[in-house]
């Protein structure tokens, strides 16, 4: 597998998404096809986050 970077689609995808669900809000669904999970991760990563701080 070759981890060398990309051409930022992970990064669109992720700030697409961010703007869309501003605006819409409600529900929207995110595939992350890539073997990496780069897309999943940065939104678990955001949950948690979430979560931590409602706690404190």
């Amino acid at each position: 597998m070759n981890l060398k970077g990309g051409v930022g689609k992970t990064t669109v995808s992720a700030q697409v998404f961010g703007a869309w669900h501003a605006m819409a809000g409600g529900r929207i669904l995110l595939i992350d096809l890539d073997p990496q999970y780069n897309l999943t991760q940065t939104f678990y990563e955001m949950d948690v986050a979430d979560e931590s701080a409602a706690a404190d």
